[in-house]
């Protein structure tokens, strides 16, 4: 693993890094009605989850490629992902327990497709197109299915990247990247591709953002794509700023998921290493206290936290 692993984080095509390690899932301190935390382990390349206190990790991918970003839907009993296939990375769906896997996006060179999630009601899929030329990348919509794919957002010199709908559907926050200025930014789009806007202060630099599970607040972290991330809070109106966690000068912590009772958060952080080697899972409470490492296998990514059965019964699935 090399220092570089925020930046790889962020531009899903380089996080191709090597790094034979074990897992040592290290117990937390809650385990509540939480459900699992997926997350994508580079020392093989695949899909895990883990519960919140560390406990049965077990693996849902077994693809000699690449699996990476992994996000559930919001019954719960879905996860969209993408995967290197050698000509790019595809966008793909599986059930919660890893089958049923199958692809979403077709096989166009020339193209990666990266960092999905479904829409609230489980019938679409929001994610990154990006041109393997020169790393431009828009948001795209297509349904579970793959048919209706279409840009919401235009190609430009920089990069979206990282979206998310909101609970309730209305907005899609999304990392925004404008390469000429190296800066990135926690910014909202409707589906429909109108009312772009930027929240976070471009001054934090601030990406990976997530929604809190009623909508009121996005989690995101700093300083994309440098050192030292901390993760923070907001308001979607950009109010209400608060900084979560303050890791030491060059630590990072970063890619923070709401659990989804909102009241802990999963993130990955480099802070147990002298040389900011390896990254490791995290869980925290939502104002970032009562921090945990619950996977020390020094090469996690991408983790997102499951919603608990109750809300199955609320929310549709395109895939029921």
């Amino acid at each position: 693993m090399r220092r570089s692993l925020l930046s790889c984080a962020l531009m899903v095509a380089a996080v191709l890094l090597p790094g034979a390690l074990t897992a040592d899932p290290a117990h937390a301190a809650f385990r509540g009605d939480n459900g699992l935390i997926a997350y994508t382990d580079l020392s093989d390349g695949q899909i895990y989850t883990v519960h919140a206190d560390g406990s049965h990790r077990h693996r849902l991918t077994s693809s000699a490629a690449l699996n990476v970003a992994p996000q559930w839907s919001a019954d719960g009993k879905h996860i969209t992902f993408a995967r290197d296939n050698g000509r790019g990375n595809r966008i793909h769906v599986m059930d919660a327990d890893g089958s049923n896997d199958h692809v979403v996006t077709g096989d166009h060179r020339g193209w990666n497709d990266v960092r999905s999630s479904f829409s609230p009601d489980g019938r679409q899929l929001v994610f990154s197109r990006c041109q393997t030329s020169n790393m431009p990348c828009a948001l795209a919509l297509v349904s579970v299915d793959g048919s209706g794919l279409h840009q919401i957002t235009r190609f430009g010199s920089g990069a979206d990247f990282a979206p998310e709908f909101s609970p309730d559907g209305q907005m899609i926050a999304f990392l925004c990247v404008d390469q000429g200025a190296y800066i990135g930014r926690v910014c909202l789009v409707r589906p429909d591709g109108s009312d772009r806007h930027g929240v976070t202060p471009p001054a934090l630099e601030g990406t990976s953002p997530d929604w809190s599970p009623d909508g009121s607040l996005l989690v995101f972290n700093t300083h994309c794509c440098t050192a030292n991330s901390a993760l923070y809070s907001i308001r979607p109106d950009g109010s209400g700023l608060q900084r979560l966690t303050r890791p030491a000068y060059s630590h990072n912590d970063f890619d923070a998921a709401y659990s989804p009772d909102g009241q802990h958060l999963a993130f990955i952080s480099d802070r147990r290493y002298s040389d900011s080697c390896c990254i490791d899972l995290f869980t925290s409470r939502s104002d970032g206290t009562g921090m945990q490492a619950i996977v020390t296998s020094g090469s996690i990514l991408w983790p997102s936290w499951q919603p608990r059965a109750e809300r199955a019964g609320r929310a549709g699935s395109g895939l029921a």
